[in-house]
């Protein structure tokens, strides 16, 4: 972008209930370089999806620069997960993963015995931990 900051849209798409959990959102600014030139960056705003296993599937947006536009276009490629479900030990009352996992789903997550492996210790990257006194 040739904004210093992430526009707004790009807050609201990254952080949009079901995009939080599927999909990773990176924000690039006109002054680097080195990302403009890998990524063949001619014009901005652009918008540039990688998918794929290895990320080897490339493709640029080409509608408007609208929410409703770009979250179309993510949710086609995006594992939403949208009417998930998952049923209880012994086939017991069916809930979406919303209501199963709620951690999924919520901006700070409380570590817990329940989530601390999809929070934490199962995932790749950093986990920062806040530990509390009581």
């Amino acid at each position: 972008s040739n904004k210093k900051t992430p526009p707004t849209i790009w807050k609201a798409l990254s952080s949009e209930t079901v995009f939080r959990r599927t999909v990773k959102f990176g924000f690039i600014v006109e002054e680097d370089k080195e990302l403009i030139e890998k990524f063949k960056i001619k014009k901005f705003p652009t918008v540039l999806m990688q998918r794929g296993s290895k990320a080897e599937i490339k493709e640029l947006y080409k509608g408007e620069m609208t929410f409703t536009g770009l979250k179309d276009w993510v949710n086609l490629h995006s594992e939403s997960g949208m009417g998930d479900k998952v049923q209880g030990a012994g086939g017991g009352k069916e809930e979406s993963v919303e209501e199963a996992k709620p951690w999924l789903v919520q901006e700070v997550p409380e570590l817990t015995a329940k989530s601390q492996s999809d929070v934490c210790f199962k995932g790749e990257g950093l986990c920062v931990i806040y530990l509390k006194d009581g």
